[in-house]
């Protein structure tokens, strides 16, 4: 009767035992699905901050911007760089410099980049401005877009005066 006890208390372990195998299982998966569902809100929200890593800006365009040619569609900002994204959209070929000034509200100049574009009739892409890094853009109110060959007659002050 002694040994008939031992077996039906070994046989009792042997099923709690696998027993807390199956809810092992069961929070080791519960464990692995957490931590897939962590890492696709991980990438997703990566995914959101990269494309919110631009802020969207309006751009002036003067009359030396070659609209029979280009036609521009959005301006970003880049968030923590100095750099600014025009989309440009080609309506015939455009071979040709483009510059970019930053003015504060008295029009006083605090940047300026050149860039040259390339683009052939229906062709569309972004095109970085780089800045200086010293660059202040927080003084910067205005964003003003021009073809590179009337900008001397249309010069806003000077930051020195």
């Amino acid at each position: 009767m002694v040994l008939r006890g031992r077996w039906i208390a070994a046989g009792l372990l042997l099923l709690a035992t696998i027993s807390s195998c199956s809810r092992v299982d069961r929070l080791a998966n519960k464990v692995t699905e957490k931590a897939a569902e962590n890492t696709a809100d991980l990438a997703q929200s990566a995914g959101k901050g990269f494309s919110q890593g631009f802020t969207d800006i309006e751009l002036e365009v003067l009359a030396s911007f070659p609209a029979s040619s280009l036609t521009m569609g959005h301006a970003k900002k880049a968030v923590n760089q100095p750099t600014v994204s025009v989309y440009l959209i080609a309506a015939s070929d455009f071979q040709g410099q483009l510059q970019l000034r930053l003015l504060t509200p008295d029009n006083v100049e605090v940047g300026r980049s050149n860039l040259q574009v390339d683009l052939l009739q229906n062709e569309a892409r972004f095109f970085d401005f780089e800045f200086d890094e010293r660059t202040p853009f927080s003084q910067s109110e205005r964003y003003v877009l021009s073809g590179l060959e009337d900008t001397d007659t249309q010069e806003p002050e000077s930051a020195t005066q």
